[in-house]
């Protein structure tokens, strides 16, 4: 999946804004389902600002049984944050 400078600007931003990329493992935490724990250890990395860099970078290259693993992750990201929240729309306009 090919995400242009600006949707990965725009990804950063929102992003930035998630607690589970504060530590690897609150990112571990989120990431225990399937497909996205087959991807963990491209993630990982020593902060904060690394980890949203290799989930962008990494999960937009992989498939998953033929579906696009970064928008499974987006998806499920949107699903940790209630509907009525400003994190939830933001994610879900990615």
């Amino acid at each position: 999946m090919e995400l242009s400078s600006q949707e990965r600007q725009r990804c950063k931003e929102v992003f930035e804004k998630c607690d589970q990329f504060d530590s690897n493992d609150l990112l571990r935490d989120f990431m225990v389902i399937a497909p996205l724990k087959h991807f963990l250890r491209d993630v990982e990395a020593g902060t904060k600002a690394e980890r949203i860099g290799r989930c962008i970078a990494r999960l937009s290259e992989k498939k998953w049984n033929e579906q696009e693993v970064f928008i499974s992750f987006v998806a499920e990201l949107c699903k940790q944050y209630h509907e009525g929240d400003e994190l939830h729309q933001l994610l879900h306009q990615l």
